[in-house]
C-alpha cells in the first residue's frame, strides 16, 4: 500500500478533526503538558528516562474506557446514525462504512484489554508558578506532589515508538451525534481526495477515528483535568523500542509498556531526551519543599539540563485537607 504521510495527515483531519485541531493548536503553539504525580514518581520518571504506560484496566480511567465505548454504542444503535454513516462513506466506496465498524468490532476486545496510556494535561502558563490547584488535589493528596511540564513532542519525532498522543473530549451523547456530522461534512467537501486513498488506508483511519473516540472521550464532570493520553496498543502496532515489564504499583502486580525518553536517531527517534522536552519542575504541597527542590535541581544537572535551578519551582499553594 502506497501511502505518504501527507495523505496521512490530511485523512486524520477529515475523520478525526477536533483532535486534529486540538493537536495542530499544540505544535504551532508550542503547547506544554504536565504529568501532576508524587515526589517519589517523577524522581523515578527523570531517573530512569521512562515513562510507564499503564493497562487501562488497573487505572483509575478503566471506567472512562468503558464510558467511550458506551456512547459510541448507543450512537450506532440507533437505525438512522448507522444509516448516516453508511450513507456518507458510501460516497466513497460501497460497504466502506460497513467494513469501518467491523474492523473496529474485531477489535475491540483488544482495544479493551491491551491498551497503554499514560495520563497528561494542558499546561497554561498562568498555572507555571503555582500549578493547577483541582490537580494538586487530585493527584497529591497524602503525598509529596509534583508536576513535570513538557513540551508538546515535534510531529513524527520519534515514530517507530508507535505511540501517540490524544487529547480527551468531554463527550455526551449529542457530542458524538455533532462530531459524527462534522465529519460526515467533511466526507463530503472531500470526495475527490478520499476515492483517490487506498480503500483498506480509509478502513484504517475509520477504525483510528472509533478507537480514539471509545480511549479518550470523559464525563463533562472532568472538564477542567483538560487530559491527554499518551496511548500504545501493543497488539494492533507492536514496537521492538517499548518492552514489556512486570511491575508492582501500589501493591499490584501488573504488565507496564515504558516509553523510552532516549534519542535513537539511527532509528529515528529524535528530540525526546529529558533534556530536550522538560520545561519546569513544580514541587507542589509538602512539609520539606526545600528538600525537595534541592533533589530535583540534582537531578536536572545529572542528566544535562540546562539552567536546572531555574526549571525547579516551589508551589506554596496550600490544599485544606
Amino acid at each position: 500500500m502506497q501511502f505518504n504521510m501527507d495523505q496521512v495527515e490530511k485523512l486524520f483531519r477529515i475523520f478525526s478533526p477536533r483532535a486534529s485541531k486540538r493537536q495542530k493548536n499544540m505544535v504551532v503553539n508550542s503547547g506544554q503538558l504536565v504529568h501532576y504525580t508524587s515526589a517519589e514518581n517523577a524522581l523515578n520518571i527523570l531517573k530512569s528516562k521512562e515513562i510507564w504506560l499503564r493497562n487501562a484496566r488497573a487505572m483509575q480511567d478503566f471506567s472512562e474506557v468503558e464510558y467511550g465505548y458506551h456512547y459510541l454504542h448507543e450512537y450506532f444503535s440507533s437505525v438512522d446514525n448507522k444509516k448516516n454513516f453508511i450513507d456518507a462513506l458510501s460516497l466513497i466506496d460501497d460497504n466502506l462504512g460497513q467494513d469501518g465498524i467491523k474492523h473496529f468490532d474485531a477489535w475491540w476486545a483488544s482495544i479493551r484489554n491491551a491498551t497503554y496510556i499514560a495520563c497528561f494535561s494542558e499546561h497554561d502558563s498562568v498555572e507555571s508558578e503555582h500549578g493547577r490547584l483541582s490537580m494538586w488535589r487530585a493527584f497529591a493528596q497524602n503525598v509529596n506532589g509534583v508536576a513535570l511540564v513538557f513540551k508538546f513532542p515535534q510531529p513524527d519525532s520519534a515514530t517507530p515508538l508507535n505511540v501517540f498522543f490524544t487529547p480527551v473530549e468531554y463527550r455526551t451523547s449529542v457530542d458524538f451525534s455533532s462530531e459524527f456530522n462534522e465529519v460526515f461534512e467533511n466526507i463530503k467537501l472531500n470526495q475527490d481526495f478520499l476515492k483517490s486513498i487506498d480503500r483498506q488506508l480509509i478502513v484504517g483511519t475509520i477504525y483510528v477515528m472509533l478507537m480514539t473516540m471509545a480511549i479518550s472521550s470523559k464525563h463533562p464532570g472532568f472538564l477542567e483535568e483538560r487530559e491527554w493520553r499518551l496511548v500504545h496498543s501493543p497488539i494492533q502496532s507492536p514496537s521492538i523500542f517499548i518492552p514489556s515489564v512486570v511491575e508492582v504499583i501500589n501493591g499490584i502486580p501488573q504488565l507496564v509498556h515504558k516509553v523510552s525518553l532516549r534519542n535513537n536517531v539511527e532509528h529515528g527517534i529524535s528530540n525526546i531526551e529529558i533534556s530536550d522536552l522538560l520545561d519546569q519542575v513544580i514541587i507542589g504541597p509538602t512539609k520539606y519543599p526545600e528538600s525537595v527542590r534541592d533533589a530535583f535541581i540534582h537531578q536536572l544537572e545529572k542528566l544535562g539540563v540546562p539552567n536546572s535551578a531555574a526549571k525547579v519551582k516551589i508551589s506554596g499553594i496550600p490544599i485544606r485537607t
